[in-house]
């Protein structure tokens, strides 16, 4: 207690974890020895004492004193572990844990030199005392109601202590589906849909069947990803599987048994063209599709591609809930009025992204949140609610505006789960809907009153909720999460050199914002892409710096005090394949620099002095350039 109570005065919260550490031990910070000449007296393993229980502040202090001591010693990747092990929840991003695969497992390898075994020794102690610390939490969790965060915190026990025997115990089948291997069974005979004279092979897990006609590798990684998912769908909406109070038993000595739905049934198809065969004449859009679970059939199918991982994870979303939870479904879901949140949360979870030691789910960074985003602030798109939730899923597949209804459930999903002011309320609330919806009983104007009194105060609140602001640009730098994909449209920074942290970024929409020149930080986004500044006070020195972007394809100043002095810096940019320039001050003698952009494919002029005539016999004489 005396160790906490001295970091809440630090204004230099890491130097004093380490002082008080030190001070703890008698030792200073310039005399302490390193990890290969002399215990901790904190975390070294000795089997004459009790057991130890680091909380959570006493296991990142620790994780910072043997990060130093590994900078010290020159072990930079033993040094990198520490500063990234323990990852915390962020207001708009949740953090799950799974237990180590034995492969990655940082104590895993062959110790090369005496100070990497004394490392290894320390940080194994610490996590198995954090182990012990999480268990107990875990036990009181589920004393006091809380079997959701009970549950998730016995996953974060396996992740520090895949041993710890109690929670294994606890979680039971659940934990060991992850390890066992994925059991080949004979072919049987396959619906008619799937009849071929090239065979399935039948593969078994846990909780799943898998056919497939891919090869061995994908086959075997597949059948792990459906059950990491299903585990962490599990932490997710647990209270939506799992009757209540079966948790607290377990954690009582008792065994009640997990439900178990009949395995489920996924589909690897060896090819987009079997896909199509197999699917293309009875689903609807299925050509713009990877992937599709059927809920007649209540079967998902795949095929390989680059967009397989987050398609997964959507369309399993889709089967755990109609075939793994406890909501009851009502007729067919996609002729289910609010038809939205079912696909909103089928879109929430592709944001699940693996990291080296722990998943996230959620985040400012999603890439569905950033359409959401776009459409919301830079577009001012708001369907009417009443329209919006009557909606099926079934009338979106006909609806002409079916990417801005996807991007709006997106961003409604995300807000209500990760975004509001209280996340708790909001995430019961939209989860009672979601229940609401399968059971045929939905009430919209319930959920609605969470984020606004009305539509129009509703309205308002979503996009203040949907605009990002520094603290939270901040936390996501402080993440350390790559990122590729940034809307800040109609954002009012205070420092917008911090996005020169995002070297990642490939697509940035900075359109309506107070971002300036003076603050430009433009020149590290070198594998930029897409860069949208439409309303925003750039001028002809930014613009420089932007034409030095290397990989920029499509770039937005719309509505810019652009002339045509300041496009000269964009002449005979070797990439640049889609320019807005609508409502600039380009007039004709503009139209010499555009002739210079040799891949130069899209070109908007409209409200700028170009004359149509001179237009038009630009285009002539560029007839691979388009102005529709």
């Amino acid at each position: 207690m005396m160790q906490i109570a001295v970091l809440r005065f630090c204004s230099q919260p890491q130097i004093c974890i380490l002082t008080v550490i030190l001070a703890l031990s008698g030792q200073s910070a310039s005399t302490r020895a390193p990890l290969a000449q002399e215990p901790s007296a904190r975390t070294a393993p000795d089997n004459n004492s009790a057991p130890q229980l680091l909380d959570t502040a006493q296991m990142r202090a620790e994780l910072l004193r043997l990060r130093v001591q590994c900078e010290r010693l020159g072990l930079t990747g033993e040094a990198e572990i520490c500063l990234t092990w323990l990852a915390a929840d962020r207001p708009d991003q949740q953090v799950y844990c799974l237990p180590i695969n034995p492969e990655s497992d940082p104590i895993a390898s062959q110790a090369q030199q005496p100070q990497t075994a004394r490392w290894q020794e320390h940080f194994t102690a610490a996590r198995k005392g954090h182990a012990r610390y999480l268990f107990a939490l875990a036990q009181q969790q589920a004393a006091a109601g809380d079997e959701r965060q009970a549950f998730r915190l016995l996953w974060r026990v396996l992740k520090e202590d895949p041993d710890h025997a109690p929670a294994r115990r606890v979680l039971g089948p659940l934990s060991s589906a992850l390890t066992a291997r994925p059991q080949q069974r004979p072919t049987t005979k396959q619906s008619a849909e799937l009849s071929s004279a090239n065979p399935f092979q039948r593969y078994q897990t846990r909780h799943f069947q898998l056919l497939s006609r891919a090869d061995a590798k994908l086959t075997s990684q597949m059948a792990t990803q459906l059950e990491q998912f299903y585990a962490i769908w599990c932490q997710c909406f647990y209270e939506y599987w799992a009757p209540p109070g079966l948790l607290k038993a377990r954690l009582e000595g008792s065994n009640p048994p997990w439900p178990q739905p009949p395995r489920m049934e996924v589909v690897l198809l060896s090819d987009r063209t079997e896909y199509l065969r197999v699917l293309g004449i009875a689903e609807s859009r299925i050509e713009v599709s990877v992937g599709y679970y059927n809920p007649y059939r209540r079967r998902c199918y795949f095929y390989p591609s680059e967009q397989l991982s987050e398609t997964l994870q959507h369309e399993l979303t889709h089967q755990l809930f109609a075939q793994a939870s406890r909501l009851a479904l009502n007729g067919d879901q996609e002729n289910l009025a609010g038809g939205w949140i079912i696909e909103g949360i089928a879109l929430y979870m592709e944001s699940l992204d693996k990291r080296p030691f722990d998943w996230t789910v959620g985040g400012i960074q999603s890439r569905r949140l950033q359409t959401a985003r776009y459409r919301a602030l830079r577009d001012q798109h708001w369907p009417s609610w009443t329209e919006f939730c009557q909606s099926t899923l079934a009338q979106w597949k006909h609806a002409p505006d079916i990417s801005l209804n996807y991007a709006h459930a997106a961003g409604l999903v995300h807000l209500y789960l990760d975004l509001m002011d209280d996340q708790p309320a909001s995430r019961d609330a939209i989860l009672r809907y979601l229940a609401g919806v399968y059971a045929s009983a939905a009430q919209p104007a319930d959920l609605l009153q969470i984020l606004g009194q009305d539509e129009s105060a509703a309205q308002v609140r979503y996009r203040q909720l949907m605009t990002i602001t520094d603290e939270q640009l901040s936390d996501l730098v402080a993440s350390r999460q790559p990122i590729s994909q940034l809307v800040l449209s109609r954002s009012q920074l205070v420092d917008w050199s911090i996005i020169g942290s995002f070297t990642q970024l490939q697509w940035l929409d900075m359109s309506f914002s107070n971002w300036s020149p003076t603050q430009a930080a433009l020149s590290q986004l070198m594998r930029l892409e897409r860069l949208s500044l439409e309303g925003t006070a750039i001028d002809e020195s930014a613009l420089k710096i932007i034409a030095s972007l290397p990989q920029l394809k499509e770039l937005d100043v719309s509505l810019c005090a652009i002339d045509d002095q300041a496009l000269l810096a964009l002449r005979n940019h070797p990439r640049l394949e889609t320019l807005w320039l609508t409502g600039t001050r380009v007039t004709n003698r503009g139209l010499e620099t555009l002739a210079t952009l040799p891949s130069l494919r899209y070109c908007n002029i409209d409200s700028t002095a170009v004359n149509e005539t001179e237009w038009n016999a630009f285009l002539q004489k560029n007839p691979q350039i388009s102005a529709n």
